[in-house]
């Protein structure tokens, strides 16, 4: 069983107050919880599938094709800039 002094310091890790009736019901919760992790240390899981997730992750992307734009479009676009240079749009240094 967790102690009260025990509780006492995850609460002023917490950075919280408890009163003695809460202190009391927190070391009943905390004793419960390990608890609980100790009947789980008995399942046998050495049939198991190591894992990192859940469920199975595929990265969805879609090929970097270059395409080229119609001329007019890529006009327009520059002409909506506030700064161009040549056909480039002229943006603030970053570094």
């Amino acid at each position: 069983m967790i102690t009260k002094e025990e509780v006492q310091h995850i609460a002023k890790l917490a950075r919280i107050e408890l009163a003695d009736e809460e202190l009391k019901k927190f070391q009943k919760d905390f004793s419960q919880i390990l608890e609980f992790f100790e009947t789980l240390k008995d399942v046998d899981v050495s049939d198991e599938k190591s894992t990192a997730y859940s469920i199975a992750l595929n990265n969805v992307t879609r090929d970097d094709i270059s395409r080229r734009e119609k001329p007019e479009v890529v006009e327009k676009l520059i002409r909506m800039t506030p700064q161009i240079e040549g056909n480039y749009v002229k943006v603030p240094k970053v570094l």
